[in-house]
């Protein structure tokens, strides 16, 4: 039996993902590690902001650019 692995697209700085975890909000990525993870913040009002270091690429998924933006 042959094995086919899906193979994940590279994020960018920049683009806009979802966690797995917490699928109701947006997030930003701002740092690629060096072993393939990424950090990624969430404004949560003006004056606070959620980050989370070290993510894995398999919790994250891709939200299309031209339908949100995040400031």
């Amino acid at each position: 039996m042959k094995k086919t692995f899906m193979s994940l697209q590279q994020l960018e700085l920049g683009q806009t993902v979802q966690l797995a975890s917490l699928p109701n909000m947006l997030f930003k990525i701002v740092a690629l590690h060096c072993d393939g993870s990424y950090q990624i913040t969430a404004n949560l009002d003006v004056k606070s902001e959620l980050s989370y270091d070290h993510v894995c690429r398999e919790m994250l998924s891709v939200i299309d650019k031209d339908a949100v933006k995040i400031h």
